[in-house]
């Protein structure tokens, strides 16, 4: 499935090889995580290995994640123990 997603998300070898490293090392054991959890991508939270590629992961939550920006403002703040505003409620759509 991670592969499919990053296809369907068209990252390129270096981006695709940067998350692989990060579900690695974070012992996901569904790499695939990476596409539903934007709290991975907090640079406060990296593991000490990959805190120099904090900006290209960045870049690639920016990516994934364009539409979800509140969103993952919230979990950045709850991952690192920071108060911030709290986790926008879904929108009902209209019946």
């Amino acid at each position: 499935m991670f592969t499919e997603l990053c296809r369907a998300h068209k990252l390129n070898w270096r981006q695709r090889w940067l998350l692989w490293r990060l579900a690695r090392i974070e012992q996901l054991s569904h790499p695939a995580r990476l596409f539903l959890e934007p709290e991975w991508y907090a640079a406060a939270g990296l593991p000490r290995e990959l805190r120099h590629n904090a900006a290209q992961l960045n870049a690639i939550r920016a990516r994934l994640f364009a539409d979800a920006k509140e969103i993952i403002s919230a979990l950045d703040n709850r991952r690192t123990g920071k108060r911030g505003p709290a986790i926008p409620q879904a929108r009902r759509c209209p019946p």
